[in-house]
């Protein structure tokens, strides 16, 4: 069984965030926010429409992870509907936040902006650290550093692909990478990284030098290693 213990550890500029659940637990909701925002949408048929505080766009879910640990999530959602109101979506949203800031006691995940574009919508969600996107999405997310999994006894016995070479390495290779730092996650999305990636595991598929699609079933985690 995978698990991820309940204790921060810091080094450097980076602190290696674990949320304390066992697998089985982890996988036992799958209410993440994507999921939310679908059903908020279609319950209430509504969106809201801000300004251009952020030049991005995406058309599919995207988590952006920062040196400094924090994460920003850009949710990507079909809509349909002729009319949206614009209070009501937003009043989902922050409650949920709300609730869930309140039980952490401090600002963890704050709502930036929505977006509405060509048929999408786009909530952008920012993350004060791994753990938080794990708890309040409830999902299986580590962020860290090579060093800091294997000290949090997250399982490494994977095998991963070399974005350099035609070349796997394995538990042994993965553990002399202590430096490195290593995503593991269980959501199928996009990753878009502060540097570029070194190793990956099958079910991820490069886009560019820092950014991937991860694609995942049936409880599987997906790998990314960079420096």
């Amino acid at each position: 069984m995978f698990e991820l213990y309940g204790k921060m550890i810091e080094k450097n500029v980076i602190v290696s965030y674990n949320y304390s659940a066992s697998f089985s637990q982890m996988r036992r909701h799958k209410n993440n926010m994507k999921n939310r925002i679908s059903c908020w949408i279609l319950l209430a048929g509504t969106i809201i429409l801000t300004g251009c505080a952020t030049q991005k766009d995406f058309t599919n879910t995207t988590l952006e992870i920062h040196k400094d640990g924090t994460l920003e999530q850009y949710i990507a959602e079909n809509f349909e509907k002729d009319y949206y109101d614009q209070a009501e979506l937003q009043e989902m949203i922050e409650s949920e936040i709300s609730d869930f800031n309140l039980t952490e006691g401090s600002e963890k995940v704050q709502l930036k902006e929505v977006k509405m574009k060509e048929g999408m919508a786009n909530p952008i969600l920012t993350y004060q650290d791994a753990s938080s996107y794990a708890g309040f999405n409830d999902v299986t997310f580590f962020f860290g550093t090579i060093a800091q999994a294997y000290e949090n006894e997250v399982d490494l016995n994977i095998t991963l692909q070399s974005v350099k070479e035609d070349a796997q390495i394995e538990k042994e290779d993965v553990l002399q990478m202590g430096d490195s730092y290593i995503l593991i996650t269980e959501e199928s999305m996009n990753i878009d990284t502060f540097h570029a990636i070194d190793y990956y595991s099958n079910n991820v598929t490069l886009n560019g030098k820092k950014e991937a699609t991860i694609t995942t079933q049936d409880g599987e985690l997906a790998y990314i290693i960079f420096k």
